[in-house]
């Protein structure tokens, strides 16, 4: 979770220019499990942003089910 809050914030409204809220209702979190499992894996530029999320949020140990419970927390924590 460390790599996440350092960009998103611990309220998941991004503390950086350009990092997307992902607790906007229509925003991130909005998307299906499957998209943004992928997008965490794989890396993420949202359009307009100037900055790229990085693979795996620039944690390269994290596994796929690592990667599931940071949805469902973020789900539960952020989601409107």
């Amino acid at each position: 979770m460390n790599s996440c809050v350092a960009c998103h914030g611990a309220d998941g409204q991004g503390v950086l220019p350009g990092v997307p809220d992902l607790a906007a209702a229509d925003g991130f979190l909005a998307r299906s499990d499957a998209t943004l499992l992928q997008r965490i894996r794989d890396g993420y530029q949202s359009p307009g942003s100037p900055l790229a999320m990085p693979p795996k949020g620039g944690n390269p140990s994290l596994t796929d089910d690592d990667i599931k419970a940071v949805v469902e927390y973020m789900k539960k924590t952020f989601a409107r």
